[in-house]
Formats: structure tokens, C-alpha cells, sequence
């Protein structure tokens, strides 16, 4: 490891080697596709520079370059000054805000095809403790309990993950995707989606849901509470007794969003919002903990649609396209307060400051 200091049921493991092949390589073609689809959500800078950002003490940021010049994928903080962060290959922390950070782990290599032996492709970060942290890497888990010292790496059958959070040191859940493999020469693997729980936090899992076949997985996963939890991909699903029971919900069609739901979070058990996996539209927001979802409009002048949204009370709410947005009407209308190149953002209620990152990491302290 090394500092760099900044400028500013009960499931198995995975054994047949064919099998880790092709979760490996699906994996990784999906998560270059994501990219894809997520830098054109995003924006870049050379359209974000252009827009006007709106003076005053909203525009107030503290700015840090991440670690050797690598793009933040995903990122956490726990606090104002403990956070942990992937870049494309690599997890990182940090203990100082995110003026400084430590190389906690590098991806491994997989092979692939011949001569083709990738990285692993890092995802996301769900943070249990200082020292305590999951992070997805390629199709499977690892976890650190020592701040970063050492990594158990969690692979399950056929299975490859999209997101994991945990709720609490004990209570987590895993969304993604499992194969089931040929029964003749004539057939082709399909694909479910699933959802796994842990009550034991992470030493075991056990599959509590599996979706219809469909190539789609399910792609996030937020849980409100230890018994109330969100997940959301090729369909929106909600549980309120930790998993054991599943509901699908349906929203109806409105022009104003399309795609897939790729996001799903929640600034507590009533207020809600998942946004999709399209470049351009909306996204939904519920007011009365999903029993109804209306829609809020698109941020930019050009219709680019929000990468990542966060609430920090019903009426103030911040976004990420390229630059930073700012509503104070509950996401009815939209100001640019930052440019820049930002993918993530994320409040924390406790001490009422916002993180966001991507090409920069960006902490704003709100009044």
C-alpha cells in the first residue's frame, strides 16, 4: 500500500474454470458498456464548461484531485473525513476528507482469451465501519474487516454481482444476475435476475429472490432500513420483512422518462427516487415511500439526463451530469453550481455535507 497525497439459500463458490471464463468476460464487456452508457449520461467537460454556473455561496467548493489522476468509478464516506473509493482498477481510502489517499488494493488480472488477461474492472462501495468495507470487483465480492490490510474474496455460483449494500454491520443484499448453463448442445446459458441477503454480515448468503429468465439483471439495490429494502434493474422490487417476501412494483409509462431503472436510493422511508439508463429524460421520485412515483425533469438545456441524484431535505436536491445541479423546489427546476466532470455524488445527512467525484472529488459544506 502507499499514500498519495492529492493536489488541492446457501450459495457455493465458483469452480468450473469455463464457467468463471464466461462470467468474467460477460462481466467485463458489461461493465465497458456501462462506462459507455454512463459517460454519455454524464456529459463532459468540454459541453459542461459552457454552461453558465450560478454565482453565490452555493458555488462554495472545496476541490481534490484523485490519486495519480484516475477517474473515481464509485466512491463512500462514512464521515467528513473517512471515505473509500475505486477507480477503474484500484480501491482506495482515505482518512483525511479526501486530501490524501491510500492504495488499499489492486484488481487482479483474469485470462480471458489468449493473450488477453485483463483487470478486473472495479464497481461499487458499501461502507460497515472505518475499517469495514465491500466492494464489488469484476462479477464477484471482497471484503475488507482491517481497513484495507487484507481482502476475502466472495464468489458465488454462476452468479455475477451488479451492487451491494449493507444497512448494517450484519444486514446486507447483493443484486445481479445468475446463469444457468446448457442442458444439450442444442441449448444457449440464460440469465435471471436475482437478489441475495446476509443476517450475518457477509459470512453467509442466502438467494432470496429469483426473477423470470430475462438477459437483463438487476442493477442496484438500497436498503431503507434492516427489513426495508429497494432493488431495481429489469424490474422495481420491494421488500419489508428483509427479503423474505418480494413486491413487484409498476410504474406507469410517462414520455418524460425512459429505460431501464439502473439507480435506486432513498432519503429515508418516504422519500425516494430512481433514476435509468438513459442519456436523456427524467427520473421518478416518491414522496410516500413508493405507493406513488411522479416524475422529475431533465437537468440541462440539451436534456442530458442526471447520473446520480441525492436529496438532503424534500425541497433541496443536487445532481450530477458533467457538472454539479442544484434544485430548491424539489427538482422542478435546476441550477448549475460546478463544472466539471462528476459521475457520483453523495450527502451526508449527520454532518450535511455533499461529496462528488469523477475526474475531481468536490466537498461542499451546506449551511
Amino acid at each position: 500500500m502507499h499514500t498519495i497525497l492529492a493536489k488541492a439459500e446457501s450459495v457455493s463458490l465458483l469452480r468450473e474454470p469455463e464457467t468463471m471464463k464466461r462470467l468474467h468476460l460477460t462481466s467485463t464487456l458489461a461493465a465497458g458498456l456501462a462506462f459507455i452508457m454512463m459517460s454519455g449520461r454524464q456529459g463532459w467537460s468540454s459541453r459542461a464548461q459552457h454552461e453558465q454556473v450560478k454565482p453565490g455561496p452555493v458555488n462554495q467548493w472545496t476541490i481534490f484531485s484523485p490519486p495519480e489522476g484516475r477517474p473515481f468509478r464509485d466512491f463512500q464516506f462514512l464521515n467528513e473525513t473517512q471515505g473509500w473509493a475505486v477507480s477503474d482498477h484500484q480501491i482506495w481510502k482515505t482518512v483525511d476528507g479526501g486530501r490524501s489517499w491510500t492504495d488499499a488494493r489492486a484488481a487482479p488480472k483474469v485470462k480471458l482469451l489468449r493473450n488477453y488477461e485483463p483487470q478486473e474492472t472495479m464497481e461499487g462501495v458499501s461502507l460497515v465501519s472505518p475499517i469495514g468495507a465491500w466492494v464489488v470487483e469484476g462479477s464477484y465480492l471482497v471484503h475488507t474487516t482491517d481497513g484495507g490490510a487484507s481482502w476475502e474474496k466472495q464468489e458465488f455460483e454462476h452468479v455475477i454481482v451488479r451492487s451491494c449494500r449493507f444497512a448494517d454491520h450484519n444486514s446486507g443484499w447483493f443484486v445481479g444476475q445468475k446463469m444457468r448453463l446448457p442442458q444439450t448442445k442444442e441449448e444457449v446459458e440464460t440469465w435471471y435476475p436475482v437478489v441475495y441477503g446476509t443476517k450475518d454480515g457477509g459470512k453467509s448468503w442466502r438467494r432470496l429472490f429469483t426473477g423470470p429468465e430475462n438477459p437483463y439483471p438487476l442493477w442496484d439495490v438500497w436498503p431503507v432500513s434492516s427489513t426495508e429494502v429497494w432493488a431495481v434493474g429489469v424490474s422495481i422490487l420491494h421488500t419489508t420483512d428483509a427479503g423474505k417476501t418480494w413486491a413487484e412494483v409498476h410504474v406507469d409509462s410517462r414520455p418524460e422518462v425512459s429505460g431501464m431503472p439502473s439507480s435506486v436510493h432513498f432519503l429515508d422511508s418516504n422519500y425516494g427516487w430512481i433514476t435509468t439508463n438513459q442519456a436523456e429524460g427524467g427520473y421518478w421520485f416518491t414522496s410516500d415511500g413508493g405507493k406513488t412515483w411522479d416524475v422529475r425533469g431533465e437537468a440541462t438545456p440539451d436534456g442530458w439526463a442526471f447520473g446520480e441524484v441525492v436529496y438532503s431535505s424534500p425541497s433541496d436536491v443536487w445532481a450530477v451530469s458533467g457538472g454539479v445541479f442544484h434544485s430548491d423546489d424539489g427538482g422542478k427546476t435546476w441550477a448549475k453550481v460546478l463544472n466539471g466532470d462528476y459521475s457520483r455524488i453523495q450527502y451526508l445527512k449527520d454532518q450535511r455535507v455533499l461529496f462528488a467525484t469523477g475526474h475531481e472529488l468536490a466537498r461542499y459544506k451546506l449551511p
